[in-house]
């Protein structure tokens, strides 16, 4: 099961990104940020003349695709609607929008860049984490016993996201950190449901993985009997940290 790297990066004016897929987040307004004027000037005008023409109006989950310039391939303009009024639904739409385009790409590295959001975001966290378990979930692919695969190979390997001032760094990696555990363990479970009932067994799938059936009772038996399940609530990231780092790296 192949996996996304998705990390957290301080963000660079327009001009120094080098990127196949730069993913612009941008509220649903006619007016641009600095940020944003300065990549529409890189661009061209191509940003503004959208919004003037009403091609892409910044609503929630809207998207668009511009030609790149300079170190930037392409461009993928994605509205958040308005950044006041963030919701759960309003970020898993966006996080949606930006998997489904970007997944389907040909990209093989993105980065999306928040600075084009007023500091009104009333949750950027919530918006990341959004966004990484989206992407988590649509990269996977069945594999494992397919001798001819009907769709090509996920071409992306690599996202960065980059909150700006909306955020801290550490805040962003945790948001980060634990909407790829919580998609990691939803594949998981996709897999191992995709997998013919002869080879999803306790000791022939984990050895197919490199890890013993000793090993994952062991883990197991450690963690249920352990403080740290009634401190952890059971979180997708305690769950993932408590299984053997070679089982962990194969997820």
């Amino acid at each position: 099961m192949a996996l996304l790297s998705i990390t957290a990066k301080t963000a660079d004016s327009p001009s120094e990104i080098k990127t196949q897929a730069l993913v612009v987040l941008m509220p649903e307004r006619k007016t641009l940020s600095p940020y944003l004027k300065a990549l529409d000037t890189l661009l061209g005008g191509t940003v503004s003349r959208s919004i003037k023409q009403g091609d892409f109006s910044g609503s929630g989950g809207s998207h668009m695709w511009l030609p790149g310039a300079g170190g930037i391939q392409r461009v993928l303009l994605v509205g958040c609607g308005d950044p006041a009024k963030q919701t759960i639904a309003l970020a898993k739409k966006v996080g949606e929008s930006i998997a489904r385009t970007i997944v389907n790409s040909p990209a093989a590295d993105a980065m999306i860049v928040m600075e084009g959001l007023t500091t009104k975001l009333s949750m950027p966290a919530l918006l990341m984490e959004q966004m990484s378990l989206q992407l988590t979930l649509a990269h996977y692919q069945y594999s494992e016993t397919l001798n001819k695969r009907r769709k090509p190979p996920r071409t992306l390997k690599r996202v960065a996201i980059a909150a700006g001032t909306l955020c801290t760094t550490a805040d962003a990696r945790r948001a980060i950190r634990a909407g790829t555990a919580t998609g990691q363990g939803a594949n998981l479970t996709r897999e191992l449901v995709n997998l013919p009932g002869n080879l999803c067994t306790p000791n022939i799938w984990p050895a197919r993985q490199g890890v013993s059936h000793d090993q994952i009772k062991s883990s197991a038996c450690q963690y249920w009997t352990s403080a740290r399940w009634l401190s952890s609530a059971c979180t997708p990231c305690s769950l993932l940290a408590t299984a053997p780092s070679n089982l962990r790296n194969s997820l």
